[in-house]
């Protein structure tokens, strides 16, 4: 009877015999048709075997190619391999179309003595592409070999095996060939031929020790605040910009927890753009177990691999992230987890990784997360009470009413190099609020000409804030988002006579606010200032209100 193992399946001598690999020079790479269709011009391929791998378009992940596996007869193996360093974090996506349980794809890594440094994984049967992850073990160069293997009869499916989108995040070194004679992976065939090294089918869940400080995007060693989210949305499309943001509690709201019994929900709200104009973000990341058959336990520290849509994950680990309006119908991944910890149903300590690519797409998208509920909250960077007097400089008020003094340039929108100058005679000041608590407010100053204006006011939503269903107090509101899309940081909105902003930016500072009894504002001296989508110049205006005053 057939025995599923690749000691069953490979003939030694025929190894011996065939392992003579064929060399490209580091200038050949960018133009071999395998590094294009691997997708990767930076390392050397090289195939060995009773029939190359082969680039085709037929069958394919993404960008219209990859490599299969070449013809060959039972009892006979067509190979691939590079070369990476120690460190480095490699990807690829792999597929097979083979006698289930017998003829197998295999994945296997050694280092420059041609021993195996991780246990080697297959694939076999009828398995669509999926993409597998993982940081290469140790230090110093190593090899990554994918090979098709027959075992002595029978053919099933397409007879193949193929591998696409090479993906190599170097830690550091030239990567080079470390081997200068053939044959080159006969200790490794021997390797594989011991059954205590036979090999595994890819698991949901491969059982690996991870190392928590190579993680992607990198964390810093300390950070003000209870975590730190990091992502990075890498294009497809080499005229587009890689987008960085970083979320922490100064400049976002997050929320960590499990929306099922074996998940994991993150959102995060909030301006964390590197180095991009200020406006508010919203992501949402989930991890998961296979859904098929709930109640399994909850995620432990490991490597989730071959992870597939959540929640649509029947069968497979579950991965989605999405925001900014985007998503992806289907999608391939994986994630990891470094430390988790739970109080009750709370999830208290999260160390985590992940990378998700759309089906069909190049475009990437990596996280990672660093949540810690015993820190301390982060210094929230709106308490600061305002110094001086407002800027513009306001006049003083005489009678019941308002004043607001604004000033522009000529490249500022709303208002021009002109300004201007409102108050009891020559216009009419009226108020209202929004939020239960009085957390904003609007300001609508009508001229006497029948030209509107107005202003509003809203502080942050910020968990991290005890006072954020409180009324707006006097203090220094920073990072300001426009009003009333701005949850959850500070809103403002300066518009008027026809004009206002798609998106803003800005600050504003309250000097002294007050509401009456039945909580509509009677005093505001406040200022602010508003640049409008990318423009760098700003709109500064002062206001000063006091409906406790005799007319």
């Amino acid at each position: 009877m057939k025995k599923r193992s690749i000691s069953s399946v490979l003939n030694p001598i025929l190894f011996f015999s065939l392992m003579s690999f064929a060399h490209l020079s580091a200038a050949q790479f960018a133009n071999n048709p395998l590094n294009i269709a691997l997708d990767n011009s930076t390392v050397e391929i090289i195939t060995a075997d009773d029939a190359d791998f082969f680039a085709q378009t037929n069958v394919t992940n993404f960008d219209g190619d990859a490599v299969q596996s070449g013809d060959i007869g039972n009892g006979e193996v067509s190979t691939l391999a590079t070369f990476v360093n120690g460190g480095d974090r490699v990807s690829f996506d792999w597929r097979v179309s083979s006698e289930a349980g017998f003829d197998e794809l295999v994945f296997i890594v050694a280092d420059v003595n041609l021993n195996l440094v991780a246990a080697p994984v297959a694939i076999d049967g009828e398995v669509n592409w999926r993409t597998r992850s993982l940081t290469i073990p140790g230090s110093g160069p190593r090899i990554l070999v994918w090979g098709y293997v027959k075992d002595g009869s029978v053919s099933s499916g397409s007879d193949a095996g193929w591998v696409d989108n090479l993906r190599v995040n170097t830690s550091g070194g030239e990567i080079s060939n470390p081997i200068d004679e053939a044959p080159v992976l006969s200790p490794i065939i021997n390797l594989l031929l011991d059954d205590t090294n036979a090999d595994q089918s890819d698991p949901v869940n491969p059982p690996v020790e991870l190392d928590p400080t190579i993680i992607t995007p990198a964390i810093p060693n300390s950070f003000d605040g209870k975590y730190y989210l990091a992502i990075q949305t890498i294009p497809d499309d080499s005229n587009q910009v890689q987008r960085d943001y970083i979320y922490t509690q100064v400049n976002s709201n997050s929320a960590i927890g499990s929306g099922f019994s074996e998940s994991i929900d993150i959102r995060v709200d909030g301006a964390g753009l590197v180095g991009g104009p200020l406006d508010t973000e919203d992501w949402n990341w989930q991890m998961s177990l296979p859904r098929q058959g709930q109640n399994q336990g909850r995620l432990t520290p490991g490597l989730y691999d071959n992870a597939t849509r959540f929640p649509f994950n029947d069968t497979t680990n579950g991965l989605s992230f999405s925001g900014l309006g985007r998503g992806c119908n289907t999608l391939s991944g994986s994630f990891r987890i470094f430390e988790i910890e739970y109080t009750g149903d709370e999830i208290t300590r999260l160390l985590a990784d992940f990378e998700q690519r759309c089906t069909g797409s190049n475009r990437r998208e990596v996280g990672s997360i660093d949540f810690n509920a015993s820190r301390a909250d982060a210094v929230f960077p709106t308490r600061e009470i305002p110094q001086g007097t407002p800027s513009p400089t306001l006049p003083e008020l005489q009678s019941n009413g308002g004043i607001l003094i604004v000033e522009g340039t000529d490249t500022t929108f709303i208002v021009g190099s002109e300004g201007l100058s409102l108050d009891n005679t020559n216009s009419s000041f009226t108020t209202s609020r929004s939020g239960a608590s009085n957390t904003g407010i609007t300001v609508t100053i009508q001229l006497n000409s029948g030209s509107q204006y107005s202003l509003d006011l809203t502080r942050p939503s910020f968990e991290i804030d005890p006072e954020r269903e409180q009324p707006l107090s006097i203090g220094t509101y920073l990072m300001a988002t426009r009003a009333p899309f701005n949850r959850p940081l500070a809103g403002l909105d300066f518009s008027g006579n026809g004009r206002g902003c798609g998106s803003l930016r800005g600050s504003f500072r309250i000097f002294d606010i007050e509401f009456d009894t039945d909580g509509e504002l009677s005093k505001l001296l406040a200022d602010f200032q508003q640049f409008c989508g990318s423009n760098t110049e700003s709109i500064n205006g002062s206001i000063h209100l006091d409906f406790t005053l005799a007319n």
